[in-house]
C-alpha cells in the first residue's frame, strides 16, 4: 500500500527472503572454500574429514538452501503466495479467502502426526 508501484514493491519484497537465503549459502560455501584453500584440504578430504568449521559451514548452506526452497512454495503464509498473488491475481485472492484453513492443514502437514 505504501509503494509506488504496488506490484513491483510486493514483488521485490517477497524474492528478499529466498534471496536473503541464497546469499547466505553461497557465502557460507565460500568461506567453507577459503578454509579448505588456507589448510590446504582438497575436496574428497573435505568429505570424510570430521573437521568440524567444514561441517558446520556445509550444513549451514544445505540449511538455507533448503529454507529458500521451503519460502517459495506456494503456500499462503509463505513468499510464494506472494509471487503467486502477483501472477494470478484471482488465485493469492481465493488463497488468502481460505488463509486460515490452508495455513491449519499446512501445519498440520508441517507437524505431522
Amino acid at each position: 500500500m505504501y509503494y509506488k508501484h504496488p506490484l513491483k514493491g510486493e514483488l521485490l519484497v517477497s524474492l528478499a527472503g529466498p534471496a536473503t537465503n541464497l546469499a547466505l549459502a553461497i557465502a557460507g560455501i565460500l568461506i567453507m572454500l577459503i578454509y579448505a584453500k588456507i589448510t590446504g584440504v582438497t575436496a574428497s578430504e573435505m568429505i570424510n574429514m570430521p573437521n568440524m568449521v567444514i561441517t558446520f559451514r556445509a550444513l549451514f548452506a544445505q540449511i538455507n538452501i533448503a529454507l529458500a526452497i521451503f519460502n517459495i512454495l506456494p503456500i499462503y503464509p509463505l513468499d510464494g503466495y506472494r509471487l503467486i498473488k502477483i501472477i494470478r491475481p484471482q488465485w493469492g485472492f481465493r488463497m488468502e479467502k481460505n488463509g486460515m484453513i490452508i495455513t491449519i492443514v499446512f501445519l498440520f502437514l508441517l507437524i505431522g502426526p
